[in-house]
């Protein structure tokens, strides 16, 4: 039942494709240029004429080699002062619960668990150039925001979800394409002391202005080249993503059941507009001098006015039959470039597997 689907694994295929253009015209960009220079250094020299030229085209083949590989010695990390990390000892309820699920869902163990006060749930994990040779431990993210407003089926289904993602093998490839768009980024639209330097010596001595020019426009090739890959390598990637989506649903499916899954996806979404209206609400009352030391108490009490905004009296209300609980319409078709589908595309993949599980009422 939570097996990779055939889509699944064709997705697979095509992004390891990508990297491997990508990782293709990098190395050769890289080994091309370092070639051409140990090249022209074998040339025979004859006066001031070639030194120059010599000395020229191993500078704009030197630039070119450190505008390539800088980005790999970037640091993606998040920013961890919006999170509280948690441990066994001081919340061993939930560290509890999170046994259980392992155990229920076969996945790996999260390396750290971190809290924040946000509607969310994610796993994340740093990434580096060394991350793509050594494993690294996926940390799991849960939102208290999100927390306020399940019951325990719910969570336990988001949770399932959540750790159906540390035991899919293709999220190392999500490694790999970080670190290509780390690379990327930093080579396609990063501006830094390389092109500072690059915009002084176009306007220094002629001499040396050709030599930047040359380079500046080499530079603006690569850029153009390496974009259409990036593209490439990113539409890929976020259509696997979304498969690995539905691919977690189905574990979460598997130990919580169809409904509990469709009813955090709806509590979510219920769950979110509360907390926007909650900080609308603090910041006005903010403007006036109050202040609150329990956000979360404002988002359950946020619940009549959002309703009343949304002109829907019965959000959150699940109907004790098999209604649906999210109509598809154009809004909710995905682009290129979304990481999720639609929640009522994941409600029908629900709706398909059907499995069913006792309710926990109880508040997660």
């Amino acid at each position: 039942f939570t097996a990779p689907t055939a889509r699944y694994r064709a997705e697979v295929v095509l992004v390891a494709l990508g990297l491997l253009v990508f990782v293709t015209v990098y190395l050769g960009l890289v080994a091309g240029c370092v070639y051409l220079a140990w090249s022209i250094w074998q040339m025979p020299i004859h006066g001031r004429g070639s030194v120059y030229l010599l000395v020229a085209g191993t500078a704009v083949l030197a630039a070119i080699v450190v505008f390539l590989v800088k980005g790999l010695f970037r640091t993606q990390r998040r920013d961890p002062s919006q999170h509280v990390e948690v441990t066994r000892e001081n919340e061993p309820v939930l560290f509890a619960f999170l046994d259980r699920l392992v155990a229920d869902t076969g996945a790996p163990y999260p390396g750290k668990v971190f809290l924040s006060w946000d509607v969310n749930a994610a796993v994340f994990y740093d990434t580096s150039f060394l991350s793509l040779f050594f494993p690294v431990r996926k940390n799991l993210l849960l939102g208290l925001g999100l927390v306020n407003h399940l019951n325990l089926s719910e969570l336990k289904a988001v949770l399932a979800h959540e750790l159906g993602h540390f035991s899919q093998r293709s999220m190392k490839l999500g490694s790999y394409v970080y670190v290509s768009n780390q690379i990327l980024d930093d080579v396609i639209w990063g501006r830094d002391s390389f092109d500072d330097l690059l915009e002084g010596l176009k306007r220094s001595d002629p001499r040396l202005a050709i030599v930047g020019w040359l380079i500046a426009a080499v530079v603006w090739v690569l850029r153009k080249a390496l974009e259409l890959i990036f593209r490439l390598v990113n539409v890929l990637h976020r259509s696997l993503m979304r498969q690995m989506e539905f691919a977690a649903d189905r574990v979460a499916i598997s130990v919580a059941g169809s409904r509990a899954m469709a009813r955090g996806l709806y509590m979510a979404e219920l769950a979110d507009a509360c907390f926007a209206q909650t900080l609308q609400d603090l910041t006005h009352a903010g403007d006036h001098g109050l202040y609150t030391t329990d956000l979360f108490h404002h988002q359950a009490r946020a619940l009549d006015e959002v309703r009343r905004l949304a002109r829907k009296p019965s959000w959150g209300v699940v109907p004790a039959d098999d209604a649906r609980l999210f109509e598809a319409d154009a809004k909710t078709k995905p682009s290129m470039w979304a990481t999720h589908p639609p929640s009522s595309e994941r409600e029908d993949a629900c709706r398909t597997q059907p499995v069913a599980c006792p309710v926990d009422e109880r508040s997660a």
